[in-house]
């Protein structure tokens, strides 16, 4: 048998002031927290909203206040191998966001993205459409189109991490530069020589950072580096006279292998994306 019963629709403002015998300019005061209403007055309202069910449409309200009660959150999801972001535990950024949210009228709204081309295209539709307050975003480029647009567009936003121009927009981050100096320096102050930088590939801004802190390092003890690099990562090591030849190719591959493990029980432990500086002696001494 059909139901043919139309859905109830939910008790507006209307049903609000009718319920309450107040007016619907004061139920309105009411429901914003507005000052001119008093306390008593505020929570009579509140308490028969809850009773009669009534829920304020999020249309309405951002047509008459242009607010909407949405951050948006742009979501790096690829199927790309090697990505930065992999082995990210994302919903631990999605969780602290909801918790900074917690006991506001703010929502999270998630917007899943494959890259920077297609984060840009998602933040034109935030600004244009009008479908949150603000926008947060991470995986920051040294040339990131997505901050010069939203910069242009004075549209609210905080980024995880922080570009190489010089723009004013807030934005929470790590010193990385001074992270890389610091982990470098201390290998130097170890006596350690031949150091290499395992970095993400450079068009991430932290990823320079990282670097310009690595030969700061090698450069306040009078030693310049040279970069050596694959088609995935880069690397750094300092400029040193060249070591005896092994007598034996067998050995040096050998030694070239045990490094190699190391390095890959590296990133399995510590993630694709720690910049981390490692002693080549040492790491064929197994001690690392």
């Amino acid at each position: 048998m059909e139901n043919t019963q139309s859905p109830r629709a939910r008790p507006g403002i209307k049903a609000l002031a009718e319920a309450t015998g107040y007016s619907i300019a004061t139920v309105s005061k009411a429901l914003n927290g507005s000052p001119m209403v008093a306390p008593a007055t505020k929570a009579l309202i509140h308490r028969a909203a809850t009773e009669i069910g009534y829920r304020a449409n999020a249309r309405g309200m951002a047509l008459r206040t242009g607010r909407t009660c949405q951050a948006a959150v742009l979501m790096p999801v690829t199927a790309a191998r090697d990505y930065e972001w992999d082995g990210v535990e994302y919903t631990q950024i999605l969780s602290g966001i909801s918790q900074a949210l917690e006991g506001s009228d703010y929502r999270m709204s998630v917007h899943v993205v494959r890259n920077v081309e297609d984060g840009c295209e998602a933040a034109r539709r935030v600004i244009d459409e009008g479908l949150a307050d603000g926008l947060i975003f991470s995986g920051i480029h040294a040339d990131d189109p997505r901050i010069d647009l939203l910069v242009e567009s004075r549209f609210p936003f905080v980024s995880l991490g922080r570009c190489r121009k010089p723009l004013d927009y807030a934005h929470v981050d790590i010193d990385n530069e001074w992270a890389a100096h610091a982990a470098t320096a201390r290998l130097i102050a170890g006596g350690h020589r031949r150091i290499a930088l395992v970095n993400p590939l450079r068009h991430l801004s932290y990823a320079e950072d990282r670097v310009d802190g690595f030969m700061r390092a090698f450069r306040e003890t009078g030693a310049s580096a040279v970069r050596r690099s694959d088609r995935r990562r880069r690397s750094l090591y300092p400029v040193r006279p060249r070591e005896r030849a092994r007598s034996s190719r067998r050995g040096a591959a050998a030694d070239g292998l045990r490094l190699q493990q190391r390095v890959d029980h590296a990133r399995r432990a510590f993630g694709p994306g720690l910049a981390w500086t490692a002693d080549r002696r040492r790491c064929r001494r197994g001690r690392l």
